[in-house]
């Protein structure tokens, strides 16, 4: 696969090793709504959550007034961490990284508390300040695969994180005590307070916000579960959270909405956290200030914060570098596939004929987009016949890939029904029809054909299929085998080549040359 049409190759996201590289790593959040354990089945730049468990203690609920941590958010959190310890012994976990935000930040009885913790639990707790949590945040929402210049914004319990973010690199972030815990009492807010509150922040960083990025990354539970709202208002198809969308009206719609609403009422909203539901109205209240503030204009949503930033500063930079999505199909191969590294000879095989085609997107997603199909394009190896396509199409649909949007998501999934598939058509009111034009989806089957094709010749292996080659010239998709291989041209390849030139709109021969 070329350099110059790919960027990082997939050879590059293949490297080095899986055994040099996969590996679990544990990450503890303590916030100060919630404490949290992740663990990651961590793969090159790839990192995958396994298992995920958290608990809102609320340490920080009280915080600003009193100037201590919670008496039951402590009792919480320690519980919550004795069973994490536990659990991080049976799966022997080797990489720990625990560290703490806002509420053990500003409360007076913040180390006390990190001294019991290494007591009781054993683990070091490590305080972000604001800046090194925003700076984490952002190194998050880079690892996800957002690579324009964009602004981040974290709110947590107790405080809220903003960074602006170019050419990969975050800027100086600062942090404002507007988290819902540090504006709300008794489970609900005074919006004439809150409006003088988030007004004071926001003229205090007035350089910050009236140079900001029209593109803003949202982190934090209390926004994941605003962007449930607005899928529920808007009928969206995928339920996926990353890199979920919202333009600026729906946006603006969606908050209108939620700060209308009571906490009960939120709590009924599929998808929605019922012990989030009172902090939702000022979430929304402080997404639509910001939005106005900064001028946004789009507003995406990012699984992808602090815990994943932590974990991504630790990489090699030349890992770091890789194209996200590539690694993170990669990764998936490694794990499912019977033949993990035919992808990137498949990808150059099928190049010739995919790039002769209308644009789906742009020339370099495509490329990138077909370089990613084609290394899931054997995954579907150890499962039933008969339901491989839906499957596989599932499993490509809904997977924690990073560095890629809605759109191309749902175009990877269609093209690996097809490959699967043939050309049966996907339902016109699955998800993946409603969210891609049939332009895209001719594009996608197009691509999962000749994907089909190369790995039925070859019998997915790198030495058959280098004695062929696939070309489209003057309205014929030819395909020449060397005279060693003269033997692959079977009934069924003989058919599966008919089906991607009916597809292209061209005729097609066989022809068996010197090679």
């Amino acid at each position: 696969m070329s350099e110059t049409l790919l960027g990082p190759s997939l050879a590059a996201a293949q490297s080095p090793e899986p055994d040099k590289t996969v590996s679990q790593a544990a990450v503890i959040d303590i916030g100060s709504n919630s404490v949290r354990l992740v663990i990651y089945w961590r793969d090159g730049r790839a990192s995958w959550p396994i298992f995920n468990e958290k608990t809102l203690a609320g340490l920080g609920r009280g915080v600003s007034e009193t100037g201590r941590l919670n008496e039951d958010g402590v009792r919480s959190a320690l519980a919550t961490l004795r069973r994490f310890r536990q659990i991080i012994d049976a799966r022997e976990v080797q990489q720990v990284t625990a560290f703490a935000t806002a509420a053990v930040r500003y409360a007076e009885d913040g180390e006390a508390f990190r001294n019991q913790v290494r007591e009781e639990c054993g683990f070091s707790i490590k305080v972000l300040s604001g800046t090194d949590e925003a700076r984490l945040t952002a190194l998050g929402v880079i690892a996800g695969g957002a690579e324009e210049r964009f602004l981040v914004g974290d709110l947590g319990g107790s405080s809220l994180e903003l960074t602006d973010v170019a050419d990969q690199k975050p800027g100086q972030g600062v942090s404002l005590p507007l988290g819902p815990l540090a504006l709300m009492m008794d489970e609900s807010f005074d919006e004439k307070a809150a409006r003088k509150a988030i007004d004071a922040e926001f003229d205090r960083i007035s350089d910050l916000l009236d140079g900001a990025p029209p593109v803003f990354y949202a982190v934090g539970g209390a926004w994941r579960n605003l962007a449930r709202i607005d899928m529920m208002l808007r009928d969206y198809p995928l339920n996926v959270l990353h890199h979920y969308e919202m333009p600026r009206a729906e946006a603006l719609k969606m908050t209108d909405f939620a700060i209308s609403q009571s906490p009960a009422s939120l709590s009924e909203i599929p998808g929605a956290s019922s012990r989030r539901a009172p902090t939702l109205p000022y979430a929304a209240y402080l997404l639509k200030a910001l939005i106005e503030r900064a001028g946004l204009e789009t507003v995406f949503v990012s699984a992808y914060g602090v815990r994943e930033g932590a974990l991504f500063n630790r990489l090699p930079r030349k890992v770091r570098k890789l194209e996200p999505l590539l690694a993170s199909t990669v990764a998936l191969a490694r794990r499912l596939s019977g033949t993990p590294y035919f992808g990137a000879e498949l990808a150059d095989w099928v190049e010739p004929v995919f790039t002769a085609q209308a644009s789906a997107f742009s020339r370099e997603r495509d490329t990138v987009l077909l370089a990613a199909a084609a290394s899931l394009a054997d995954i579907g190896a150890a499962m039933h016949p008969d339901h491989r396509a839906a499957l596989v199409a599932d499993q490509v649909l809904y997977a924690p890939f990073a560095g890629l949007d809605h759109y191309e998501r749902s175009f990877l999934a269609a093209a690996l029904h097809h490959r699967y598939a043939g050309k049966t058509s996907l339902a016109p009111d699955s998800t993946i029809a409603r969210l891609l034009t049939q332009e895209q989806l001719d594009a996608a089957l197009k691509l999962g054909l000749a994907l089909r094709l190369g790995a039925v010749l070859s019998a997915r292996t790198k030495n058959l299929l280098a004695r062929t080659t696939l070309t489209l010239e003057d309205g014929t998709l030819r395909l020449e085998l060397s005279q060693s291989a003269r033997e692959l041209a079977a009934d069924t390849s003989e058919k599966r080549l008919g089906q991607l030139a009916d597809a292209l709109g061209v005729k097609n021969e066989i022809v068996i040359g010197d090679r």
